[in-house]
């Protein structure tokens, strides 16, 4: 059934360029992976699980034993894997004494074997204590003036979700970084940063936009509505699912912005670059699918690379433009499991060349 339901699905997404969207908003499958099972034990454990997810989570490891053993494994690890909190006290009367002893050894360490009498010594130490009560309560009480603190979260797997504030979430890919302060948030905008890639769905409020600041220097102005983002130093880029945003490249009100609409992409590396379609692949890090219809193998070969983290020599490869088609469930099968079938199919010889660097070499296109 996942299999007739995938093939609808890229019919649909081939024939209709609104199951982008649909890829963006309902994209489910029947199965759980151990990336989505570890997220929802890490949701579990970090009590922001919901109610639909605990009934999915207990379903899924009632009838599945060896999952139900590697999520033990998991709690064990969490739980070794947890710091205790540290709690800071300071004996404000041992400090003092401390203290005292030491202006009395400067004292006799500068009056040598005679013992000085001073007749403002007793109002020094006193005042030497105040001062120290002082420093010790400005280091532990917090400071209105202080900036606000940011919480930041990076994810260890892809698909983990973040729920802000106003209930917004975000679906944050492996090694992407979310950061944001519940002090300011939603006053007067509501502003996140984040630094690798993540899905934003976001709760409309007209009087609060909501602001993402990329690493690069621009910025993504929204006010509801669901959206890719791709951030790192040297680029921005914004695929929109549904609704509209603004992307400013120097950052909000800076210049003039940019509109994006829904199946749209665009790119900032310094050069503003707009693209009206926009493709099911473009999110394949949250859905877990690839899927291809008469593409040029070479093109396909490296999108599929790049997913997986490999980097691909084809410089030998005799067919780079031979169409490809195909449904890749990225989540079931592994970067050298695709390379065998291609081999199969188009005749291409693969090699290993090192850790995670692969070449491809010859080739006979079946339609041709």
């Amino acid at each position: 059934m996942v299999a007739i339901y995938r093939r609808r699905l890229l019919k649909k997404h081939w024939g209709n360029r609104g199951n982008l969207r649909d890829s963006c908003l309902k994209y489910k499958v029947n199965e759980m992976s151990d990336e989505e099972l570890f997220t929802l034990l890490q949701r579990q454990w970090t009590g922001q699980i919901t109610a639909e997810e605990i009934d999915k989570l207990e379903a899924y490891l009632s009838r599945n034993p060896q999952a139900a053993s590697i999520a033990e494994s998991y709690r064990l690890v969490w739980e070794k894997a947890a710091m205790p909190a540290v709690e800071v006290v300071v004996d404000l009367d041992e400090e003092f004494r401390r203290l005292v002893a030491r202006i009395e050894a400067a004292e006799k360490a500068a009056a040598g074997t005679f013992t000085v009498v001073r007749p403002f010594a007793r109002w020094w130490r006193a005042a030497a204590a105040v001062a120290l009560i002082g420093v010790v309560l400005w280091q532990l009480w917090p400071s209105k003036a202080d900036a606000p603190i940011w919480k930041q979260v990076t994810a260890a797997v892809d698909g983990y979700e973040v729920v802000l504030p106003d209930q917004s979430t975000v679906v944050l890919r492996q090694g992407a970084t979310l950061a944001y302060s519940d002090e300011t948030y939603g006053r007067p905008e509501r502003r996140v940063r984040l630094q690798g890639e993540a899905l934003f769905t976001v709760q409309h409020l007209s009087s609060q936009p909501l602001i993402v600041e990329a690493v690069s220097g621009s910025e993504i102005e929204v006010v509801g509505t669901k959206f890719n983002v791709r951030s790192d130093s040297h680029q921005t880029e914004v695929l929109v699912c549904d609704g509209k945003v603004h992307l400013w490249p120097n950052g909000v009100g800076r210049g003039t912005p940019t509109l994006l609409e829904a199946y749209e992409k665009a790119y900032w590396d310094g050069t503003l670059r707009k693209e009206k379609t926009a493709h099911l692949n473009d999110i394949a890090w949250y859905t877990h699918q690839m899927a291809f219809k008469s593409e040029p193998l070479e093109k396909a070969l490296q999108s599929l690379a790049l997913y997986y983290k490999a980097t691909l020599e084809t410089q030998r490869l005799q067919i780079p433009n031979c169409p490809y088609s195909g449904n890749i469930s990225l989540s079931r099968q592994r970067w050298e499991d695709v390379l065998r079938s291609v081999e199969k199919i188009y005749r291409v010889r693969w090699k290993r060349v090192s850790s995670g660097a692969y070449r491809l070499e010859g080739g006979e296109c079946p339609l041709q």
